[in-house]
């Protein structure tokens, strides 16, 4: 069916879907900052390891793993595959900050998407990505700091979908220590004594998209 390629953007606190672009697409790599609770297959891991690479040298950080934008991007490509669709958006009718949100990654943050159909490594679709102006300015935005990888292959139609999310954050942040007690007021030994002490209940929050 030959090959495709489409991005989109969300920038913080708002939705911009860009301009849907048909080209071509694949993936290749080598580890980097790889969450070991996240299982990658051999062209999957390359495409982290080319990524990496590529942002490295441009003067950025690289992009670790998040479990959550791993399983919307695995989700997305199986589901493309076994519905012989290419589209941002999804057979449930979500686009990608709703599905994302939908597999827990609901910050406030940056967050994007790059897919690409019919080619199978991850060199090809790293290249073909870099090539699109809009699935670059993906590939090298500085406010990404967390990255999903997922690719399916023997689909109808495309032969291969790959679908690469990414964030501004990645995971909740830790709660802050809880406050000590404070220390009571030295007071006269009368021989009996009855007090309280309380701390401070502390809070956590975490930003929602």
């Amino acid at each position: 069916m030959g090959f495709g390629i489409k991005q989109v953007t969300k920038r913080l606190g708002t939705a911009a879907l860009l301009p849907l672009i048909v080209l071509g697409a694949v993936i290749a790599a080598s580890a980097l900052s790889a969450t070991s609770a996240v299982a990658l297959d051999g062209e999957e891991q390359a495409f982290l390891g080319l990524i990496n690479q590529y942002r490295a040298q441009n003067g950025l950080g690289g992009l670790s793993l998040d479990g959550q934008l791993n399983d919307a991007s695995k989700w997305m490509s199986q589901d493309m595959c076994a519905k012989n669709y290419f589209s941002h958006t999804d057979s449930l009718g979500r686009d990608p900050f709703a599905r994302m949100a939908a597999f827990g990654y609901n910050y406030n943050t940056w967050k994007g998407e790059n897919l690409a159909a019919g080619t199978d490594t991850a060199q090809a679709a790293f290249d073909i990505w870099r090539n699109s102006p809009g699935h670059n300015a993906n590939m090298l935005n500085g406010n990404f700091t967390v990255i999903g990888i997922g690719r399916a292959l023997g689909c109808a139609g495309y032969s291969a979908y790959w679908t690469t999310d990414f964030g501004g954050q990645g995971g909740a942040p830790p709660p802050p220590p809880p406050a000590p007690d404070p220390t009571p007021a030295p007071t006269p030994d009368t021989g009996s004594r009855a007090g309280t002490s309380s701390a401070p209940a502390a809070t956590a929050s975490t930003p929602g998209a």
